[in-house]
């Protein structure tokens, strides 16, 4: 018998692959593993962008390639949000001062400016719970607790006082850099496949 996703040879009701460490199961004939090949060749990586909720659980482990994806969505929606809010604020200001001599429409405008202001916090604070969990996970890649997630921002956080806040942004691009775990480890299987 052989490894689906290595092609080593594996000895007869092995567990794990003991090259790549990828999970054999029983029953897996040369039709089965030939059909698993194909799937997998055929099937794009599904790197869970579309799904809400596996960006708001710290079960499991992700691969460095969603780890990467999902900070670029992260970046760049805080940023949208944060512009949405300079620009909501300042208009809502606008309306506010105009308004004060009794006009009732750019009170109103500077109502529906503050309502903009707050969905967008709202979205930012989501944002970045996305991000501590996608953190979290990618530690789990790696083997290590979801708990160094608040060591490394503590020391980043005394750290950036002395190199101007590059400790913590070059903790994050070194984990995102690393290798995960190959084949299952204490939190779960290999987000590779």
């Amino acid at each position: 018998m052989f490894c689906v996703k290595c092609g080593s040879p594996v000895p007869e009701g092995a567990a794990f692959c003991p090259e790549c460490g990828a999970r054999i199961y029983p029953g897996s004939g040369a039709a089965w593993q030939q059909s698993m090949r194909n799937r997998a060749k055929s099937s794009p990586r599904n790197y869970s962008l579309t799904s809400l909720s596996q960006w708001f659980t710290i079960k499991g482990r992700i691969a460095r390639q969603e780890f990467w994806l999902r900070a670029l969505v992260v970046l760049c929606g805080s940023f949208i949000a944060g512009i949405a809010i300079s620009i909501a604020f300042v208009l809502a200001m606008i309306c506010f001062a105009g308004s004060a001599d009794g006009n009732k429409v750019l009170f109103f405008l500077g109502i529906l400016c503050g309502i903009g202001v707050l969905a967008s916090l709202v979205f930012i604070i989501a944002l970045w719970i996305c991000w501590i969990t996608t953190c979290v996970r990618r530690l789990h890649d790696l083997n290590l607790s979801g708990w160094w997630y608040i060591a490394i921002w503590i020391g980043g956080a005394a750290l950036d006082a002395v190199f101007f806040g590059l400790a913590s942004v070059g903790a994050w691009i070194a984990i995102g850099c690393i290798e995960g775990t190959r084949g299952p480890n204490l939190f779960g299987d290999d987000p590779r496949g």
